[in-house]
């Protein structure tokens, strides 16, 4: 589990989202868990949590609970009461969970046969799905997603018409700053993209300006929009790297930023509200899921 642990964290380091990896359990935590429910933990969970104590990737692709949310589970039928709750897997319609013994189990929701719950091993899983999903991520597949949301709720008016590679080279060239690759996509999918009570606003190319007198960024920085509302911005360096500016955050103020990772967090999970529309059978639809399991 160490070397597929170790792969996990490079492949993430190298499409710049190692901050989701959390800081890791205490071994004391683990086994105050395991004693609190008089249950111990599959190895694999246990290891894991050694490396991130909680841990959300790809729009829930794999989704496992922190030491202090894992609770013993209270199911009709299928899991038996009492079996601990770890995590999820493919957007929910799968749920990790360990028996009495510490084996680790899959609890496959969208299946109807014998192999509903089964036992699942996490390393095996990671090293076929995760790491395919890994080097092969990018901002586009949750915009892509988001469009065609959008396209069958009949809401593509929240779309504006996508800036142009040029028009963005020409940008750069003309203030002699370079843009996020983040912030590039969301303009070729949509020239300034706005959703929700100022839940995300990714400024057009039009709108795009430099930082003057503010406290906690740079003078000269590039001001790119704002998420929550709630005094948050994103800025740039003007060397293509994507920060938060968050003047609420007293400990971390500027901090790096994977919008791709926020707006898979924050923002999905609303437009799918909105447009009433359920993730898992629209990515079947898209073709973009099969079940895996």
């Amino acid at each position: 589990m160490k070397q597929t642990l170790d792969k996990l964290r490079f492949l993430l380091k190298n499409i710049g989202q190692e901050d989701i990896i959390q800081k890791p359990a205490t071994m004391a935590e683990i086994f105050e868990c395991e004693k609190k429910y008089n249950s111990p933990m599959p190895e694999e969970i246990k290891e894991f949590l050694m490396f991130s104590n909680g841990f959300e990737y790809g729009m829930q692709l794999l989704e496992l609970r922190s030491v202090n949310m894992i609770f013993p589970s209270k199911y009709s039928g299928v899991v038996p009461d009492g079996w601990l709750k770890l995590g999820s897997l493919l957007y929910g319609s799968a749920d990790l969970v360990s028996d009495e013994n510490g084996v680790l189990f899959v609890h496959d929701k969208c299946r109807d046969d014998d192999s509903k719950l089964r036992e699942f091993s996490l390393k095996s899983w990671m090293e076929e799905h995760i790491f395919y999903y890994a080097e092969n991520d990018s901002i586009n597949k949750p915009l892509y997603y988001v469009k065609k949301v959008l396209e069958k709720a009949g809401l593509t008016k929240k779309l504006n018409a996508p800036a142009s590679a040029q028009n963005i080279a020409e940008w750069e060239k003309n203030h002699n700053a370079l843009i996020p690759a983040e912030i590039k996509e969301v303009l070729k999918f949509s020239n300034g993209f706005r959703y929700g009570v100022a839940a995300i606003e990714v400024s057009s190319l039009e709108e795009i300006t430099f930082v003057k007198n503010w406290d906690i960024v740079p003078e000269g920085w590039i001001k790119l929009g704002s998420v929550i509302g709630d005094g948050a911005y994103l800025v740039s360096d003007g060397k293509g790297e994507l920060f938060l500016a968050d003047h609420e955050n007293h400990e971390e103020p500027l901090r790096k930023l994977s919008l791709k990772v926020w707006i898979e967090n924050h923002i999905l999970e609303m437009v799918e509200e909105d447009c009433d529309i359920d993730r898992r059978d629209m990515l079947v639809e898209l073709g973009l899921w099969q079940p895996l399991l």
